[in-house]
């Protein structure tokens, strides 16, 4: 041989990231409607997990595949937000491996589960007061 049959050129490993982590329209509706898929604790990613491919009809693997590279990339953020640097940065690096269009992508998700938007209206307790 005369090249090794693990070397890859760069575009193709970006081909391949970028379809490693693109982003179905159903998976990431119930990502963001189920806001316990982004927990920490892992019995409840399972579940919300489960509930996501009973929701979608999407495999169970895909699904979970969604979930593990919204938290790489939400570790991201997440690690920029502490150290007080611009969320640009993330950003950037992230649309260095991925490309400007997923990163677009995560980004929205990341709004969206971040500031965890209620779609139901709010409900009035006994004292007047709104929950």
């Amino acid at each position: 041989l005369d090249t090794c049959p693990m070397q890859v050129s760069v575009a193709y490993k970006k081909l391949i990231a970028r379809t490693f982590y693109n982003l179905d329209p159903l998976v990431s509706r119930e990502i963001v409607r189920s806001l316990g898929a982004v927990a920490h604790d892992t019995k409840k990613r399972r579940k919300v997990q489960q509930e996501v491919v009973k929701r979608t009809g999407v495999s169970e693997n895909k699904v979970e595949r969604h979930l593990e590279n919204y938290r790489r990339v939400r570790q991201l953020f997440d690690k920029d937000k502490e150290s007080g640097v611009d969320a640009e940065h993330a950003s950037v690096q992230i649309a260095q491996l991925l490309g400007e269009e997923l990163e677009g992508e995560y980004r929205r998700l990341h709004f969206l589960v971040t500031w965890q938007f209620r779609l139901e209206p709010s409900k009035k307790r006994k004292d007047g007061q709104f929950e």
